[in-house]
C-alpha cells in the first residue's frame, strides 16, 4: 500500500510541476543586445530585441528579426523605465549578449553604467562588455550583419573566435569585469569594437543583400583603464602581449623577418604563461612556453639543419619579449595602470609588502622583470621553405 502511495505522489508531482516563473516566449521582448551613449546630458539607451513573432518567407523583410528602441534619459535607471511604455511585451534581459559603452562615457567614468547593471536582478552577467570606439553603440547595434540577423550575438560570437584564433582581442564578461572593478590591485582592460563604413546606412537592408557591405563592424584592441576611466589603447601588437603575459593565447600567428626582405609565419599552437613574484627584490618573472609551427617562409633557408630552427627560434623569443618589455612600460609610464595583475599577484604573495606604500601605485615604479620566452618549432610545416633553399642551392 505504501509503494502505491508513493507511485501517485510521484506521478501528481509531474503532471502539476511547473516554474513559479513560467513565461510564454510570445509574452516577452527579448533582450539580445544594450548599448549605452551620451546625448547631451543624457543618456542614450539603446536596447536590442529579437522579434519573436513568426516569420513566412514573405515577410522577412517588413518584419526583421531584430527591433531596436532608443530612449533619452537622465539616467539609465529612467531610460529603462521609459523603454515599458514603447513595448507592449515584458522586457526579459537574461538572454543579453553584449553591452557596449560609448567610448567617451568610459572617459569620463561609467561608475553609475556599472552600478545600475550590477543591481540587475534578472540578466545572467555572462554578457559581453565592449568599448564603442569612433562610433556609437547605436550605430553599432543597428548595423545589420550578413554573418548573423541578430547583430549582437555575431559580435559575441566573434568576440570568441577572435580570442581563440587571434590573440590580440579579449572577451570579458560583465562578471569578469566586475571581478576586476572590485579589486583594489588590479585594473580593467576592455575589447573595442567600431564599424567601418557610413554608420547611418549601416541600418539598411541593402547593406547585406551586397556580398561585400559598405557598412562592417569590426572588433579593434584593448582598451586600457584606470580605476573607472579609460585612459588609452593598446595597439594590436600590444594588445597580443597582454593576452600572453595574461596567459590567453589560445592560438595566433607572428610574423617576423628572417632576412632584410623575407619573412617567416608561425602558428602558436599552445602557450602557457607563468609569473612568479619576489617581494623582496620588487621583481615580477614572467616565464611563457609555447609550441607553434611553421605556416609560411619566403626565406632561402634549410629547415632540416638544427642550427637554422635554432636561430628562428632566437628571433622569435627575442620579438615576443621586446614586445612584452615594451607593453608593460607604456601602460606603466604612459597609463599609470596594471590592467596584468602584477600589484594583484605580489599582495596575495605578502599583504604586509603594501605597509611601505602610502599609495599602491608607487609600486608599479619600483618593479623590476625578470622575461623568459621559449618558443618551440615543433613543426616545420610543409616542405616550401627546404624547396626555396635547394632551389637557389
Amino acid at each position: 500500500m505504501k509503494k502505491y502511495r508513493i507511485i501517485i505522489i510521484i506521478f501528481f508531482s509531474l503532471i502539476l510541476s511547473g516554474c513559479y516563473n513560467y513565461r510564454e516566449l510570445n509574452d516577452l521582448n527579448i533582450v539580445s543586445g544594450v548599448g549605452i551613449d551620451k546625448d547631451g546630458d543624457n543618456y542614450l539607451l539603446t536596447v536590442q530585441t529579437i522579434n519573436t513573432s513568426k516569420q513566412t518567407s514573405e515577410d522577412k523583410t517588413a518584419n526583421p528579426k531584430i527591433r531596436t528602441y532608443n530612449i533619452s534619459a537622465p539616467t539609465i535607471q529612467d531610460a529603462f523605465r521609459q523603454l515599458i511604455t514603447l513595448s507592449a511585451k515584458r522586457i526579459y534581459a537574461e538572454q543579453n549578449a553584449v553591452l557596449i559603452i560609448n567610448e567617451e562615457i568610459a572617459k569620463e567614468s561609467f561608475n553609475e553604467v556599472l552600478d545600475i547593471f550590477f543591481r540587475d536582478s534578472e540578466s545572467r552577467k555572462e554578457y559581453s562588455v565592449l568599448i564603442s570606439q569612433n562610433a556609437s553603440s547605436n550605430e553599432i547595434l543597428e548595423t545589420l550583419t550578413i554573418s548573423e540577423t541578430i547583430n549582437a550575438i555575431s559580435i559575441q560570437k566573434r568576440l570568441e573566435k577572435e580570442n581563440k584564433f587571434l590573440g590580440y582581442v579579449n572577451n570579458v564578461t560583465f562578471n569578469d569585469l566586475m571581478y576586476t572593478y572590485l579589486n583594489d590591485y588590479t585594473e580593467i582592460a576592455l575589447p573595442g569594437i567600431t564599424i567601418i563604413g557610413n554608420g547611418k546606412t549601416g541600418k539598411n537592408i541593402e547593406n547585406v543583400e551586397s556580398s561585400n557591405p559598405d557598412t562592417q563592424i569590426t572588433l579593434t584592441t584593448i582598451g586600457v583603464f584606470k580605476k573607472d576611466k579609460l585612459v588609452g589603447w593598446l595597439n594590436k601588437e600590444e594588445s597580443l602581449a597582454y593576452n600572453f603575459i595574461k596567459n590567453k593565447i589560445n592560438n595566433t600567428v607572428i610574423t617576423n623577418k628572417c632576412d632584410t626582405d623575407n619573412h617567416i609565419s608561425i602558428e602558436i599552437i599552445n602557450s602557457k604563461t607563468k609569473i612568479d613574484v619576489d617581494n623582496k627584490k620588487n621583481l615580477i618573472k614572467i616565464n611563457i612556453k609555447s609550441n607553434a609551427n611553421i605556416n609560411e617562409i619566403t626565406c632561402h633557408v634549410n629547415l632540416e639543419d638544427p642550427n637554422v630552427i635554432s636561430n628562428l627560434e632566437k628571433d622569435i623569443n627575442d620579438n615576443i619579449k621586446n614586445n612584452i618589455q615594451n607593453t608593460i612600460k607604456k601602460v606603466i609610464d604612459e597609463f599609470n595602470s596594471d590592467i596584468f595583475g602584477f600589484k594583484d599577484k605580489l599582495y596575495k604573495n605578502n599583504a604586509s609588502y603594501f605597509k611601505k606604500y602610502q599609495n599602491n601605485d608607487e609600486i608599479l615604479k619600483q618593479l623590476e622583470f625578470d622575461i623568459t620566452v621559449k618558443v618551440n618549432l615543433s613543426e616545420k610545416g610543409n616542405i616550401q621553405g627546404v624547396i626555396n633553399y635547394e632551389a637557389k642551392n
